[in-house]
């Protein structure tokens, strides 16, 4: 999935743009997939709190977890939707991957997240 040039591979916890790679907490990595594929539609605290913690957490933690996932695709790339919850908008996702593929259809993925979340 590439989210504003930078190409995030969940399977190695890493976000790729050119020759800079950023190693990306799982945390990180796993809130950019579930942004990403969500693209163009603001997700809730609570959506994102069940989705990817698999529970409730505070406020400052998911602040906090959307600090690091600014610092890993810009701070552009994520806006906050006061009252409605984050989103990541459509046209940034996508470009070409270093492979040559398009982003958009090439989405590397470790886990299935929801699937993982539902499992604990």
């Amino acid at each position: 999935m590439i989210i504003n040039g930078w190409e995030i591979n969940d399977n190695l916890l890493e976000a790729r743009k050119g020759s800079v790679t950023k190693h990306l907490q799982p945390l990180t990595s796993s809130l950019l997939v579930y942004l990403g594929q969500r693209a163009g539609r603001a997700v809730s605290k609570d959506e994102l709190s069940y989705a990817v913690w698999g529970r409730a957490v505070t406020d400052h933690a998911i602040v906090m977890a959307m600090t690091e996932v600014r610092k890993a695709v810009g701070e552009t790339a994520v806006i906050t939707k006061i009252m409605r919850g984050y989103l990541i908008p459509k046209h940034l996702l996508g470009g070409t991957t270093q492979s040559g593929n398009q982003g958009e259809a090439h989405i590397v993925l470790g886990r299935d997240i929801e699937h993982y979340l539902r499992s604990l």
